[in-house]
Formats: C-alpha cells, structure tokens, sequence
C-alpha cells in the first residue's frame, strides 16, 4: 500500500515537470501601485516596561505622477517539457502613484527594562497589511528599525512575449509550444510587498520631529502576471517621510511631507499629509 501510494506520488512529479511552465519576456508593463504608510514608532516617550496601545489614522494628497523606465527580461524556459525558449529582450515598465491615499492602523508597543522597546501592528491603506518594529526609547528620542508586509490587489495592462503552459496530460506530451504576443489591459493582480526602513524621533517639549527613510518593494513575486512567470526584479521605490506632532494627553496630530523616488525609474512623487494618534 505504501509502496503504491509512493509510485503514484512519483508518478504525479513526473507527469508535473512534463506540463513545464508559463512564461513571458515583458515589452511593456503599466502598473498601479499604492505605497504603503511609513512607520513611526510610538513617536513618544514610552516607560520601562510599560505598555503602549494606539490608534492611526492618516490621510494624503500629492501630485499624481507616474514612474518610467527600461527593464530586462532574461531567457527563460517554457512550455511543455520547458522545451520553448523565450528571448531575452529590454522591456519598458510603468509605475502610476495615486493622487490620495489614507491609511489606518492599531498597534501596540511595548517598552522595556533597557529603554528598548518592541512592537507591532495591523491596518488598512487600503490593502491590509501587518508591521513590526523595534527602537532605543529615551526622553528625549526614539531611533527603531521597522518591516511592513502587505497583500495588495492593483490594476496591471501588459504585453509580451509568452508561452501558455499545457493544458492537459495529451497537450502536454505534443512538444514545444511556440510563443506569441499576448497582451492584458485592467487586469487586477494580487501581489505582495514588503517595505523596510529605519525612524528616527525627537521630542522637544510637547512636540515630536520625526524622520522615516525607508525601501519599498512594490511587487514581491517574480510569477506574478496572472499564469506567467517575470524573470526580472521589480524596481523599488524610496521614500523620505518628514512629520512633526503635537502631543497632548491622550491625543496626537500632526503634518508632513513625503517624497518618493526609484532606483532605476525616472520620476519624483511628493505628498502631503495629516495625521492623527489616540493613545488608549
């Protein structure tokens, strides 16, 4: 019985590797992308071994702007039995930035017996998204670490060169499959995303000044087209967030300013925005 039970998982492999794979050498790619909030910290003086639960909200508005550039798609293997070579080939990809955008988040903090502090979070902007974060916390400033994951769904247009993966067990065993142009206009993807960064916070009397340089990458996955499978790596975004709050009790609210920039992308996206903290 196990001995059966082996040769048909075997047997599945098997017959799984003569399906091959979908694949595309991208000419052109036009992407929405919705960049994810920065994360600040507690953005206050958080006490030893003390515990810190907040509400976020944010609202932005920018010049709506979109980023350009050339990528490269790299040979690939595809088709049946990866017999079909896709060409390498320079593409063009497009990222557009939205004119508003608006998040809200819960998190939590919690400080420790050495001034560090470590904490977490979970919100909408619109996409959900979950956060962790670790800092020094003193009276007078906070310097922390922070990673974001996301789960987005955006709209895509793209063409290409492709090669379908087959279909059936019979279509798998014809042999090569002969690319062509496929193209794809409004399609909604989902994706994921990660953003990194580093905060840095003063607090001078009731007032925080607050930093956030952080690298965003806006499409983590490199088979991401639908059934295609992308041989090249998204280009990222950096993003600068500069904010000053004022604090009150159980209250803060405050205004700054962002700028968005690519590594290999032209184009510059600037933002302002307001926010608002309760502390619960």
């Amino acid at each position: 019985m196990r001995f059966g039970t082996l040769f048909i998982l075997l047997f599945s492999l098997v017959l799984t590797g003569c399906f091959g794979s979908p694949g595309i050498s991208l000419s052109k790619g036009d992407y929405d992308i919705e960049p994810p909030p920065s994360i600040h910290g507690a953005m206050r003086h958080v006490g030893k071994g003390d515990t810190l639960k907040a509400v976020v909200a944010g609202f932005g508005v920018g010049k709506k702007e979109s980023f350009s550039g050339k990528i490269h798609n790299d040979s690939q293997k595809a088709g049946a039995n990866n017999s079909t070579t896709l060409p390498a080939m320079d593409g063009r990809i497009t990222y557009n930035l939205p004119l508003y955008s608006y998040f809200l988040e819960w998190h939590e903090i919690n400080g420790t017996a050495q001034d560090n502090e470590w904490g977490a979070g979970l919100g909408l902007y619109p996409y959900p998204y979950v956060d962790f974060f670790g800092s020094i916390n003193t009276s007078i400033s906070e310097v922390g670490v922070f990673a974001l994951f996301s789960t987005s769904f955006e709209l895509v247009d793209y063409e290409g060169i492709a090669v379908d993966a087959p279909s059936t067990y019979k279509d798998a065993w014809q042999g090569d499959y002969d690319p062509e142009n496929v193209q794809a206009e409004d399609k909604y993807l989902g994706h994921g995303n990660v953003e990194i960064g580093v905060f840095l916070n003063f607090f001078i009397k009731n007032f925080t000044i607050s930093c956030v340089p952080s690298i965003y990458f806006p499409w983590l996955f490199l088979d991401d087209l639908g059934k295609y499978n992308t041989t090249f790596f998204y280009p990222m975004l950096m993003i600068q967030d500069i904010q000053v709050n004022y604090n009150f009790s159980k209250w803060s609210v405050g205004a700054g300013f962002k700028d968005i920039v690519s590594n290999s992308l032209s184009g510059n996206y600037w933002q302002v925005h307001l926010n608002a903290v309760y502390y619960l």
